[in-house]
């Protein structure tokens, strides 16, 4: 991994700067326990306490002592990593089953131990019942005669059938784990029973985890079901395990390198699980080059060097990088084509090959007959053969690659580290600076406040009650009306996306010229002699269809419409919004007071009130729209981008693709009025709460600053000391101890 750059901090000058946030933010829990009597619980005050539990908590396991660094694999289904980890770690024995199916595949541990056992953890009671549901929506689907059923309903229905074929008990295995000890010779044979494709309780099992002496010291392998994993609740434990994960293998086969879906994991799910040690690899790269034998006249090493310049551009120019791919992070990833099955065959004699293994280097020899021999009887291949296999496997590489996560084990998990406290570290300060900016408004309030003008204020609330709410109500109408352009330029951008998606559909269509043999010689002479007069072949025209471009025109359309609402859900109802329409609330609340109730309301209790009901509407609003956003990406974008034709129809074809973009374009405008509706729910729910929410806050909150103004010498004390040593432990948070992470 020449090309990675290894973090500058040590592991024990980051473990430095993890007491140190860690000691600076219990400070800071500590001061807001010590002075609860004038620190109130808000908005900020929860947050910092989430985020002192997670730099206390979730950093324990990152700074165990000799901890395994947790190299994540992950690909497509069927991208080979299987073969690979069967090659690095068993010299190439299908001990790990291959996913014969989507549904078939798990996620696996694989890690390295003094004990031969194997960990079975089935899959909840509360995931079987998701299964259930999709399984049933399968059947009335194919009842209603409906052909475009998503890929994921499809397989929680094979599920559910496999385990009535093999007339399981299910509910004596869900919710449950086993272990299971199993000598290496065995361990084919037990894995096979739990994930293999006819294994007896394959459609119950959610992943496994193998502890194996032939494991690799150091590392705890995850093997990932697949990048588009079918299966929803496999999906998310995936999804989980990978964001633990310090340094990523991603497969890629090479006879479709960084396609879509790789792409957009590449630059997008990596990054946001903070893993900046990654490598691409090109998997099965002996297709690639039967692929291209002919343009290369046969000569295997023009064809492997002109292939590995061809797939290593294309992957720097997918993620937008001239050289070598870079995700959106600025953290470049190294490139690696190989071949597990080149790299096996070469070291197992040719009796020992399998039916695919044979076949397939059947097909490599006539692609490349100078260069590779059959082997000679059922022994072996010659020398010649044997080093060709071993030049195109490339497994060295692969073994570096792994070397050098090991060597750089230390600074990977350090790396990882820094970059977690750094995001913690920044968003501590954040909510300190709203906390005191709060507690400091409250203090002057105490300074200048007394009882009479309190229940002066108390008695105008009423009279200012309506103007309160004309401020509030076009204050929302102005951030609803923001919100809803968001909407309106989703709907255009689908729309615009479904008509460019239609263009690729027709452009799927190609014209190929064909031969066919006619005989030579027309009418009753032909009929007659047309044995002796011979044939001929005569040029023609047809249209055919191009199943890989329809395919990836779908995929394309799917993704971006996916990508597109994911970028709207980050925005609406975020904590940004949330912040921002709480500032500009708390501004019309002001403006609407003006002079002439100047004195006769608390600006400062008002505004503190309309943060906390600002916060807790949007947060209510983002939870529902992130509900939304999940069921419409599971649905019709996921069963979009699992398109299969079977058929050379060109018709057929392109009527299919088209009603599968269709239906998902029709989802996503679906999806956007919906959230239209939200919106309108949200500016109502706002207008008919933040008003009376706010009250209800001020008329506690005039209660207890009577209560302070009767011990004002004493509270004021209180609150001067707690923003002193407030602002200690802030400093404490923003200083760096032993070292600088950044």
């Amino acid at each position: 991994m020449s090309d990675q750059q290894p973090s500058t901090a040590t592991p024990a000058a980051i473990e430095r700067e993890r007491d140190h946030l860690r000691d600076g933010l219990a400070g800071v829990t500590s001061v807001i326990d010590k002075y609860s009597d004038v620190v109130e619980t808000d908005s900020s005050v929860r947050e910092l306490r989430a985020i002192a539990r997670s730099v206390a908590e979730d950093t324990e396991e990152m700074l165990q002592d000799a901890r395994l660094l947790r190299l994540g694999i992950v690909g497509q289904v069927k991208a080979g990593k299987s073969s690979l980890l069967n090659l690095i770690l068993f010299d190439g024995q299908e001990v790990l089953p291959k996913a014969a199916t989507p549904m078939t595949a798990s996620l696996t541990h694989i890690v390295k131990s003094d004990r031969d056992e194997i960990e079975i953890e089935y899959y909840t009671p509360e995931d079987w019942k998701e299964i259930a549901d999709h399984a049933r929506e399968y059947k009335r689907a194919k009842k209603d005669g409906d052909t475009g059923i998503p890929e994921f309903v499809e397989a929680a229905a094979q599920l559910v059938e496999m385990a009535e074929e093999r007339r399981l008990n299910v509910h004596d295995h869900l919710g449950k784990s086993a272990v299971h000890e199993v000598p290496m010779a065995q361990l084919n044979d037990q894995l096979r029973r739990f994930v293999g494709s006819d294994g007896d309780l394959t459609p119950l099992v959610k992943s496994v985890t193998i502890r194996s002496s032939q494991g690799i010291p150091d590392l705890d392998i995850v093997d990932t079901p697949g990048i588009n994993d079918p299966i929803a609740s496999r999906s998310r434990q995936a999804d989980k395990m990978l964001s633990r994960c310090d340094a990523v293998l991603m497969l890629s086969y090479a006879g479709q390198f960084m396609d879509k879906p790789d792409v957009a994991f590449f630059k997008r799910r990596i990054p946001q699980e903070g893993i900046r040690h990654r490598v691409v690899l090109g998997s099965k790269f002996d297709s690639a080059l039967v692929d291209v034998a002919r343009d290369h006249r046969g000569l295997l090493d023009e064809a492997k060097e002109d292939t590995e310049r061809r797939l290593t551009a294309l992957a720097a120019e997918a993620v937008g990088s001239p050289d070598t791919p870079m995700t959106n992070d600025g953290v470049r990833a190294e490139i690696v084509l190989m071949s597990a099955m080149c790299a096996t065959l070469a070291q197992r004699p040719a009796g020992s090959w399998a039916t695919d293994e044979r076949h397939a280097f059947d097909t490599l020899q006539r692609a490349y007959p100078d260069w590779l021999d059959q082997p000679e009887g059922e022994q072996g291949i010659n020398e010649a053969t044997r080093d060709n296999l071993t030049w195109i496997g490339n497994r060295s590489a692969v073994d570096d690659c792994l070397r050098g996560v090991r060597v750089n084990k230390d600074s990977i998990i350090s790396e990882k580290m820094a970059a977690f406290l750094r995001e913690k570290r920044a968003q501590a300060l954040e909510e300190l600076d709203e906390l005191v900016g709060d507690l400091g408004e409250r203090r002057g309030a105490v300074e200048t406040a007394d009882v009479k003008t309190i229940e002066s204020q108390q008695k105008s609330l009423g009279a200012l009650r309506e103007e309160l709410e004309t401020a509030v109500s076009g204050m929302w109408i102005d951030l609803i009306e923001k919100q809803r352009e968001m909407m309106d330029d989703l709907r255009d951008r689908v729309r615009e996306d479904l008509k460019e998606a239609r263009g690729d559909i027709k452009g799927a269509v190609e014209t190929k010229m064909k031969t066919r043999r006619v005989t030579k010689g027309w009418g009753f002479v032909r009929w007659v002699t047309r044995g002796a007069a011979g044939y001929e072949d005569v040029p023609y025209e047809e249209k055919v269809l191009n199943q890989g471009g329809l395919e990836s025109a779908i995929v394309e359309f799917a993704e971006d419409v996916e990508h597109e609402v994911d970028s709207v859900v980050d925005e609406m109802w975020g904590p940004a919004f949330a912040k921002e329409a709480s500032k500009r609330l708390r501004g019309a609340v002001a403006e609407a007071v003006g002079d002439a109730w100047a004195g006769q309301i608390d600006l400062t209790a008002t505004r503190a009130a309309l943060r906390e009901a600002t916060m807790h509407i949007v947060g209510e609003s983002r939870k529902s729209l992130r509900g939304a956003r999940d069921s419409l990406s599971s649905g019709s974008l996921r069963g979009a981008m699992s398109f299969k034709y079977e058929g050379d129809s060109v018709k057929g074809g392109l009527a299919a693709a088209r009603k599968v973009v269709k239906r998902a374009a029709d989802q996503a405008i679906w999806f956007v009025e919906s959230c239209k509706k939200q919106i309108d729910a949200v500016a109502d729910r706002a207008k008919a709460d933040l008003v009376p929410v706010t009250v209800a806050e001020l008329e506690r909150y005039r209660k207890r600053l009577k209560e302070e103004i009767e011990r004002k010498e004493f509270i004021l004390q209180r609150y001067g000391l707690a923003l002193h040593e407030l602002a200690q432990a802030r400093r404490d948070v923003e200083n760096v101890a032993g070292t600088d992470v950044d």
